[in-house]
């Protein structure tokens, strides 16, 4: 296989891919090439996923957890756009939130929640939030892009706001229904800590939590078993 990565060449034998593999999906094999996950489209997917002229738009904004397309993937010998790359994470388990301090958890949340914001003022929609598409890694990234719907940036004010309060919405959701149950919180735990990171609020601010500076540096499981 000969594919063009940015303005790179490669030529990956079978037993070159099969070193490189990290898994598959409806949409797409997952290669590890240098510090970047390789995302190389299957030939039949029934599933919607990133064009082209969708994918390099993603490439022109910056995140840091919500993980976008940084590079186009091209089959040399036909050019057909046949994937992208996104920023590569070892994964650690995802059980390692729990020794996180509580003060970390809420910063990861409002970085989460600003570049959901971001994202609707560049007009992407996110979706597809859950516990198969997150690596924690002293943070949450969300690292699967392929079904974000991409809009006119320019649009209207009252658009933007919706498409704001959507896309905060569905991270409010992935974290309380998804992230919280991956952990193995109870429903009265999932609500307390859901109050906490704001997981039910619809403006965009970021958390100002009124805690003292011992209780910010507590670790998750302390906080919670505290509750």
């Amino acid at each position: 296989m000969r594919i063009l990565v940015g303005d790179e060449i490669l030529n990956l034998s079978y037993i070159n891919l099969a070193k490189m593999y990290l898994g598959r999906g409806c949409e797409a094999k997952v290669y590890k090439y240098k510090d970047e996950a390789l995302k190389i489209y299957r030939p039949h997917c029934i599933k919607l996923r990133l064009e082209e002229d969708s994918a390099l738009e993603l490439t022109r904004i910056d995140t840091e957890r919500i993980l976008l397309p940084r590079k186009l993937i091209y089959d040399c010998d036909t050019g057909a756009f046949i994937g992208y790359t996104t920023r590569f994470i070892y994964k650690t388990k995802i059980a390692s939130i729990f020794d996180m301090e509580i003060g970390n958890l809420v910063s990861e949340v409002n970085l989460l929640r600003s570049e959901a914001v971001k994202l609707a003022d560049s007009g992407v929609i996110i979706t597809d939030f859950n516990i198969n598409n997150t690596i924690f890694n002293n943070g949450i990234y969300l690292v699967d892009p392929g079904s974000y719907k991409s809009v006119n940036s320019n649009y209207s004010l009252g658009f933007r706001n919706f498409v704001r309060d959507r896309n905060v919405s569905t991270l409010n959701e992935y974290i309380e229904y998804d992230l919280f149950r991956a952990l193995g919180l109870n429903g009265a735990q999932r609500e307390m800590i859901g109050s906490l990171l704001g997981t039910t609020r619809t403006d965009f601010a970021n958390l100002d939590l009124n805690l003292d500076t011992d209780t910010l540096k507590d670790p998750v499981k302390q906080y919670i078993k505290r509750l």
